[in-house]
């Protein structure tokens, strides 16, 4: 029996623009997480919450002049930050159907959470069965991790940036650029982490003493909206309209 075709459904776009996800890149001691900081005092935004993973400079930046943001705390292990993430974009969906400010989540640094995933790999390599033949015979050999094991990262990492880029409100995600304050080479950060720069609807890039050629387009007024361009009442009559 051949299956029935579904009836289309169709709507008129309604013109609202979504939140974005915002990835600052810098180098070290550029300023990305005092540019972050800053930004959650916006007026045009609701409540911000600040995940640090392998930094411990969370507390001190709200000294930041304008800074509002809530310190999730986790444990450190991938179960239970996978778990305040979700707790996030629940509180952001609420906050998104009541029509309230747009909830920001600050993590830094997502290069640090692959970076977890990474030496989670590893190690699950040297405790297989191939893994401890191998350091019986030699201790100090390295073992590379199988193909099925990166897939097994992959899919953490990816369970993460579902809810990053689903989640309705505005996501600041911190990262590395390739050089270090004085032009020092620095090596190349993850691929998974560099495909972040893809799926963020805005770049913002800085550099040591000053903002880089990635700002984004149509800044607000207020210096501590610059990182995101907040659509105000244009996006609000959009959504009256939708």
């Amino acid at each position: 029996m051949n299956r029935p075709i579904p009836k289309l459904r169709t709507r008129k776009p309604t013109g609202v623009i979504p939140w974005p996800i915002v990835l600052i890149k810098g180098e070290e001691k550029s300023g990305k997480s005092h540019q972050a900081a800053e930004f959650t005092g916006c007026e045009q935004t609701g409540q911000a919450y600040w995940l640090e993973l392998g930094e411990d400079t969370a507390d001190e930046y709200a000294n930041v002049p304008g800074a509002a943001y809530l310190l999730i705390e986790h444990n450190g292990t991938y179960r239970d930050i996978l778990g305040q993430i979700e707790a996030v974009h629940a509180e952001t969906t609420r906050a998104a159907v009541a029509k309230e400010k747009p909830v920001v989540l600050v993590i830094d640094s997502g290069s640090m959470l692959w970076r977890m995933l990474v030496n989670w790999t590893n190690e699950r390599a040297r405790r297989s069965r191939t893994g401890q033949n191998a350091l019986r015979q030699v201790p100090d050999a390295e073992v590379k991790p199988s193909m099925n094991l990166w897939n097994d990262a992959a899919e953490r990492w990816q369970r993460v940036m579902y809810l990053v880029r689903t989640m309705p409100g505005i996501v600041v995600l911190l990262g590395p650029r390739q050089r270090g304050c004085g032009g020092r080479r620095k090596r190349r950060s993850d691929p998974a982490h560099e495909g972040l720069a893809g799926g963020s609807a805005q770049v913002f890039g800085l550099r040591c003493g000053g903002v880089g050629a990635y700002a984004p387009r149509g800044a607000a007024a207020d210096h501590r909206c610059a990182l995101v361009a907040v659509p105000g009442a244009a996006r609000r009559a959009a959504e009256a309209d939708a």
